[in-house]
């Protein structure tokens, strides 16, 4: 795949849009966003910026939504498992978990200008099992640093599974500041996004079976 290709095809499904025409300009990347900010609000009348407390101004946030084939309980332990989010956290080097909740770790990214390796912890705070988590972080690199908060928020559908929402906002410093902030906001949603999607694909049906066949073919092995 060419390069110009796979920045249309990343660009397209960090803003959520079928079709993007290259190049992408500053001014295509903003009306991209807001036309995907107004898209989300209609689909989810319950998802806005005002009653998850988003401030617009900072350079780096946003919104989104997925759908989790486990109930909030199952997703709940998930998401607080550091087993797990090191296998679904993209670039994730390092995860431990410290007192009070306390995430810590190391990550690499590998995206445009703002490659590189990242020590980061992230506070969890104003848990109400199974139904939401208020995080607050931050990373720091030889580019820069970074501070956010987030808000994830976990409800059951009618599907039995979960209807996950979540926001965050984020502040920056140093050289990473330069690279600008609609760039790295794009990449946020694309880093983000793939996150979710990883969660998604950890808490599918197909896993589990792949999982418990897994599991019976290596059992098989041994007692031959």
């Amino acid at each position: 795949m060419s390069t110009p290709v796979a920045i249309a095809n990343a660009a397209c499904d960090a803003l959520k849009v079928d079709n993007v025409k290259l190049p992408l300009t500053h001014s295509k990347v903003h009306s991209y966003l807001v036309s995907n900010k107004k898209e989300e609000k209609r689909k989810n009348p319950s998802i806005s910026i005002k009653n998850l407390n988003i401030n617009e101004n900072n350079p780096i946030n946003g919104i989104g939504h997925t759908t989790i084939n486990l109930n909030p309980d199952n997703t709940w332990e998930i998401l607080l498992k550091p087993e797990t989010l090191s296998k679904i956290l993209p670039g994730c080097e390092r995860l431990v978990v410290q007192e009070n909740n306390l995430y810590v770790g190391k990550i690499k990214i590998g995206f445009g200008p703002i490659r590189g390796e990242y020590e980061f912890s992230v506070q969890l705070s104003d848990l109400i099992k199974p139904s939401e988590i208020t995080l607050s972080g931050k990373a720091s690199g030889a580019l820069g640093s970074a501070f956010g908060k987030g808000n994830i928020r976990l409800l059951p559908n009618k599907s039995e599974g979960t209807d996950l929402t979540y926001s965050y906002q984020v502040q920056i410093s140093g050289k990473i500041a330069a690279v600008g902030g609609r760039f790295l906001n794009t990449a946020s949603k694309i880093i983000i996004k793939q996150f979710f999607e990883a969660l998604a694909k950890e808490t599918s049906p197909h896993k589990k079976r792949f999982n418990i066949l897994f599991y019976f073919f290596k059992l098989f092995g041994k007692t031959k």
